[in-house]
């Protein structure tokens, strides 16, 4: 029979392996993120500069 301390050893570490990954998972979700809000402002900023410049001809 195993003893409450191993499975406790073990399932701590695949706690520890679960949380490696979400924190991963959490800082991949954060970067799509910001590149997504970085993107969408770098292209009106360009849209807007390419109407002014239309206006402006």
């Amino acid at each position: 029979m195993e003893t409450a301390e191993a499975n406790s050893g073990c399932s701590g570490e695949e706690f520890r392996s679960f949380l490696a990954v979400e924190s991963l998972n959490v800082s991949v979700a954060a970067g799509v993120l910001l590149h997504h809000l970085i993107g969408s402002n770098h292209k009106d900023e360009c849209y807007i500069g390419d109407k002014s410049t239309d206006a402006l001809e």
